[in-house]
């Protein structure tokens, strides 16, 4: 079964409505629009994740996926390092992942 995306995007909406403040609500809309290909309201929707929740290095790991998909590389570079600063090595398996994974989708 896929998941529907675009279905997630509208219900993490209406969380948001009602709870703007919930950082990990403002991940997942952004993770859903990302996943729509609706990569510039993602980047938006990651940034005010990293806002509230600013030492959360996985959004800056996926908002450089968005980034890269709207080929702002600095941008990509940028999160990258700052998501490294604060989650080591841990994460770099899941920026490679999130990186080819975006390279893919961009070449396809």
């Amino acid at each position: 079964m896929l998941a529907n995306y675009e279905a997630a995007a509208v219900d993490y909406n209406r969380c948001l409505e009602l709870d703007p403040l919930n950082p990990t609500a403002w991940c997942s809309y952004a993770y859903s629009l990302a996943r729509c290909e609706r990569h510039l309201e993602a980047i938006a929707a990651y940034t005010l994740a990293i806002s509230q929740h600013p030492s959360e290095g996985a959004n800056y790991f996926l908002r450089g996926a968005s980034l890269l998909m709207e080929g702002d590389l600095a941008g990509v570079l940028s999160d990258i390092d700052k998501g490294k600063q604060l989650n080591g090595v841990v994460m770099r398996c899941l920026i490679a992942e999130v990186l080819e994974a975006a390279d893919t989708e961009a070449m396809e």
